[in-house]
């Protein structure tokens, strides 16, 4: 599968439908849902919310290590 397009997220894609990354959001765990089991977006996230499978749990930590160790290592 394909990683997100940072700069979809930011509005900065130029590529459109020739970006080698996805725009699809609902395709990506919510990092702020899968992390601390609240996020205050709610239904309008951008990002998925649905429960994750062990092997996703697996990629989204490895995905997410960084803002995982400083969100429990402070």
């Amino acid at each position: 599968s394909r990683s997100l397009c940072k700069y979809f997220l930011t509005g900065n894609c130029h590529r459109g439908d020739q970006c080698n990354f996805s725009h699809i959001c609902k395709d990506f765990p919510c990092k702020y849902l899968h992390a601390t089991g609240f996020c205050e977006k709610g239904t309008a996230c951008r990002f998925s919310h649905s429960i994750l499978t062990a092997e996703e749990i697996t990629k989204f930590i490895n995905e997410n290590f960084e803002f995982l160790k400083e969100l429990y290592y402070k």
